[in-house]
């Protein structure tokens, strides 16, 4: 049997090179997003971290890997709600709410909503900003909060062809493990839903 004398295929330096640098692109990516997320302290933030984003940003939004990864955590935290009333042309009025797992299926819809009202939350502009806080990111902030808001009353809209929406910030917070051995094991208790106010009211710290 004849040996094959045909060389072997081989990458180039350079090639290996881009590649290698693409790796660390997606590596960085997927490793730069929940670093920063957890050396986040309030309002301010790393440096380092802000200086990692800066580079990794558009291609982790795109492949969508800056998401939220502490909701799952051992210490998750009480979920947020966003819950809203229909005024329709004829003038009846509906109340929803969302995330609803009894109306949004398959799950994975469900879990959009979810990120949806808890991305909304977490963009509700600070009330009470340091003194170093230029007015100029104050604003921003609430000009960009508003951006979202209007968003989804105008999705809501012609979702629902109505006339008016009402949207309203909630907080289900969770039942304390004291609380549920003394009998509290209604997780959807009426109790556990505080109102969160929808409109933000940023004033500087003193």
């Amino acid at each position: 049997m004849a040996v094959s004398t045909k060389p072997a295929t081989s990458i180039s330096p350079r090639v290996k090179c881009l590649l290698s640098l693409a790796l660390i692109l997606h590596l960085a990516a997927v490793v730069i997003p929940p670093f920063t997320f957890a050396t986040r302290t309030g309002y301010e933030s790393s440096p380092l971290a802000n200086l990692g984003m800066s580079v990794v940003e558009p291609y982790a939004n795109a492949l969508f890997l800056n998401h939220g990864y502490f909701f799952f955590a051992p210490s998750p935290g009480p979920s947020h709600l966003v819950e809203y009333d229909v005024e329709l042309q004829n003038g009846a009025t509906k109340t929803f709410r969302f995330p609803d797992r009894n109306t949004q299926r398959p799950r994975l819809l469900y879990h959009r909503h979810f990120m949806l009202a808890e991305w909304l939350h977490a963009n509700y502009p600070a009330s009470d900003l340091p003194d170093w806080v230029p007015e100029e990111e104050q604003r921003f902030q609430q000009e960009s909060y508003q951006r979202v808001v209007n968003s989804f009353r105008q999705h809501l809209l012609q979702r629902h062809e109505a006339k008016r929406i009402t949207l309203r910030r909630l907080e289900h917070q969770l039942v304390a493990p004291e609380e549920y051995l003394q009998g509290q094991t209604d997780l959807n208790a009426s109790h556990l839903y505080r109102s969160l106010p929808i409109t933000p009211s940023a004033t500087k710290a003193p």
